[in-house]
């Protein structure tokens, strides 16, 4: 993670902190509590605890729902996932039942969590405080902007140079090839790089960055059926009924990944605002191909976008169809929903059943989008920040 990256994480979170003000309610309800172990037998105070716990409860919803995946693992990281979360409301929950006549126990807790709470958000804080001092800045998009952030584990290039560009050359047609098909701009402009297990976020339309995240959603909701089909794999080795049985559940699996590939490359043909579609089928299956696998073994897509202004217009009347800025709208809420739905963990962790596909053939090129989907975009050079 670079350094524009990590203040970008640390201002959303204290804006959603900000916004929901947790810690204020932490401390109220801790006080509430210590005066409930004061004197155990007042049943309002006991009402005043249930009230505030209940609007710390809702402050954690709340944050929990805004949270992007990105931002979520960025706190475990920091071992701090906790303090934004509403496990913390569950575990203040089962303390209160657990020892509901010993409340002096609750309070511990309570307090515990304000204290160590509090020093969490100092020190977010002051590393922000610290590195604005620096000259760093936060990446930030643009109203409109979109792109797509793919994260390339070191086992997928062992390392090697060449091996890393030729990910770089793939991730490059995989986007070109989906922009062709949506009649959008194929350039492929690069935003950031991060380092580690390298991190390239890359501008696109928000047309194809929906369309790219809504594949991996769709492939991440079929691995529930594969994982399934792998447990049954595992009971029939167990079973030692032959090499046979093992493979018939391999076919399984390989025929289920190449329905949800039709699958989404029917779709994308069949939406009717596409070009050139059904001339690029070839290239659409290898792209989605490309994608899954390497999915499943461990690369990791993340969609950014930053809202366009809403603009106030009476609805469209004519033949029941939105206007483009409605479309927009409505396109930048599904980004959103997207954004929050590529919950990687539901791969599992055991060994990658599906074997590495090659990228997609070299795409045509196009000059300009045929729509009016994607904004032109200063060059990176022209919004540069400090720490890239």
């Amino acid at each position: 993670m670079n350094v524009s990256r990590l203040l970008e994480f640390i201002a959303e979170i204290m804006k959603f902190e900000a916004e929901q003000n947790v810690q204020k309610k932490l401390n109220s309800l801790n006080e509430a509590v210590n005066q409930v172990a004061g004197n155990p037998g007042d049943a309002n105070q006991q009402n005043e605890v249930a009230t505030r716990f209940a609007n710390l409860r809702s402050a954690l919803d709340a944050i929990a729902r805004k949270l992007t995946p990105a931002q979520m693992q960025f706190l475990e990281e920091i071992n701090a996932d906790w303090a934004f979360a509403p496990k913390m409301a569950d575990e203040i929950a089962e303390s209160m039942r657990e020892n509901a006549m010993v409340p002096v126990k609750v309070r511990d807790l309570t307090t515990e969590y304000v204290n160590k709470r509090n020093k969490i958000l100092n020190e977010l804080r002051e590393s922000q405080k610290n590195l604005l001092a620096l000259g760093f800045k936060a990446s930030a998009l643009e109203p409109g902007e979109s792109e797509l952030g793919f994260l390339i584990p070191r086992d997928l290039f062992q390392n090697n140079l060449g091996g890393l560009a030729k990910q770089f050359v793939a991730i490059d047609r995989v986007v070109r090839t989906f922009a062709e098909a949506l009649d959008e701009d194929t350039e492929v402009i690069v935003d950031e790089i991060s380092t580690t297990d390298p991190l390239v976020f890359v501008y696109a339309g928000y047309r194809v960055v929906k369309a790219v995240g809504g594949a991996i959603e769709f492939f991440l909701d079929k691995w529930e059926q594969v994982e399934r089909i792998r447990k049954l794999r595992a009971e029939t080795e167990s079973l030692s009924l032959g090499d046979d049985f093992a493979a018939k559940y391999d076919e399984v699996i390989k025929q289920t990944v190449a329905n949800a590939v039709k699958e989404q490359v029917d779709k994308l043909v069949a939406d009717g605002q596409i070009g050139r579609a059904n001339e690029l089928r070839t290239g659409l299956t290898m792209s989605m191909e490309w994608l899954m696998t390497h999915v499943e073994h461990g690369m990791r897509v993340e969609v950014r976008y930053l809202e366009p202004p809403k603009i106030e217009q009476p609805p469209s009347e004519s033949d029941g169809e939105l206007i483009p800025q409605e479309q927009e709208q409505q396109d930048f809420a599904e980004l959103g929903r997207i954004q929050h739905a590529l919950q990687y963990q539901r791969l599992g962790v055991e060994r990658p059943l599906l074997q590495l596909s090659g990228p997609p053939p070299e795409p045509e090129a196009t000059t300009a989008p045929a729509k009016e989907a994607k904004r032109p975009r200063r060059p990176r050079s022209s919004r540069a920040k400090k720490g890239d």
